[in-house]
């Protein structure tokens, strides 16, 4: 089967801010932590979006597209799969350890028939069968093109408005006068426990080691403390009216460029890259945030192809939401592709060299 190579030139604009979600607990809470850095860079150079979040993504996009594909044709084969499955094909990921257990010693070919069967698992890969596309880091054009949102405060809207209330039975009137009681009290004791345990936290940088134990078993108290004061309320919850964390993003209008690499795809293979687009312009959602107004992105990617020795510009794909095109007058082989998708999965029910459920090379 001919296979060909790819190179997508990448340029992606910020429509709305394109924020970074990072496991940095409470970021942004305070001017220290909103100092610490949360978008990725290199050595401290410019902020960049992670080229494999967006994989992630267009690997989630690509079986949806799948499926979607097969629902339109009415033929329910791989509509609902398995879990082990569905790992499988979504983050190539084994849960049932068959895969550590394989042996495939001497038969070369075994991987490649795999690629065969399931064509998507085989351009996204899967531990011990490496992908055949690779998503560059998306860089800045310009410097500080990136942002700090400071967050803001929640608000309680019956304090705002207290007419509304008028809008509560009497049961819910009585329950919003207790939350409110809560929530007065709640700050003003949790606001002493915590400044407690701020004053130790900061007392344990000079303490002695023999002082040490003692006071991480102080604060493990507060701490503890805190949790028990939850505990007897009778809602449960933080206080609704509250500072929100902050967030770092870049900034809308901004410009990323990025590429993206197909290794030695099949036609079939690159029509599932493209399905993939396609399918992610009907969010065009990149990253957290989206009820704040964060992630729409535009797209476009520049093509080229590599055979034999020979580059040429296929033309250029653009992603927007709800808007999905193929512009070039070479581009023929990019509309085929993506043509060939459709035909192929619409009909994988009733052919049965397509296996989506397929991610053992000898099955």
């Amino acid at each position: 089967m001919e296979t060909k190579s790819y190179l997508c030139h990448v340029k992606l604009e910020c429509v709305g801010p394109l924020a970074l979600t990072r496991k940095i607990e409470g970021w942004g809470k305070t001017e220290a932590e909103r100092e610490i850095q949360r978008l990725p860079s290199f050595g401290g150079g410019d902020r960049y979006y992670p080229g494999p979040t967006l994989g992630g993504l267009l690997r989630n996009k690509a079986v949806d597209a799948v499926q979607r594909q097969m629902a339109e044709e009415e033929f329910d084969k791989f509509a609902q799969i398995e879990a082990a499955e569905a790992q499988m094909l979504r983050e190539g990921v084994d849960i049932t350890g068959k895969v550590a257990k394989e042996n495939l010693d001497g038969e070369f070919d075994a991987l490649e028939e795999l690629r065969a069967a399931n064509p998507v698992l085989g351009l996204f890969g899967r531990w011990r069968m490496g992908k055949l596309i690779s998503f560059g880091n998306l860089h800045p054009l310009e410097n500080g093109a990136h942002f700090v949102e400071q967050g803001g405060f929640r608000t309680d809207r019956f304090k705002l408005e207290p007419q509304k209330h008028k809008t509560l039975t009497q049961t819910g009137v009585a329950d919003l006068k207790e939350l409110m009681m809560q929530d007065g009290l709640q700050a003003l004791d949790s606001k002493e426990v915590k400044a407690e345990i701020k004053k130790v936290q900061s007392e344990l940088k000079t303490a002695s080691a023999a002082e040490k134990p003692a006071m991480f078993s102080r604060i493990n108290e507060l701490e503890q403390k805190l949790k028990d004061m939850k505990k007897k309320q009778r809602f449960p919850t933080e206080s609704i009216a509250r500072p929100l964390p902050g967030y770092e993003a870049f900034k809308p209008g901004a410009l990323l460029e990025s590429r993206i690499r197909l290794f030695q795809v099949t036609d079939l293979e690159l029509g599932i890259f493209l399905a993939a687009l396609r399918e992610f312009s009907e969010t065009a959602q990149l990253g957290p945030r989206f009820g704040g107004g964060c992630g729409e992105v535009k797209m476009q990617l520049a093509v080229e192809s590599r055979s034999q020795g020979v580059t040429q510009s296929l033309g250029d794909v653009h992603v927007g939401l709800w808007e999905f095109g193929i512009d070039g007058e070479r581009a023929k082989p990019l509309h085929d592709a993506l043509s060939l998708f459709d035909k192929s999965f619409a009909n994988c029910a009733k052919d049965s060299d397509i296996d989506l459920t397929r991610y053992l090379a000898k099955p």
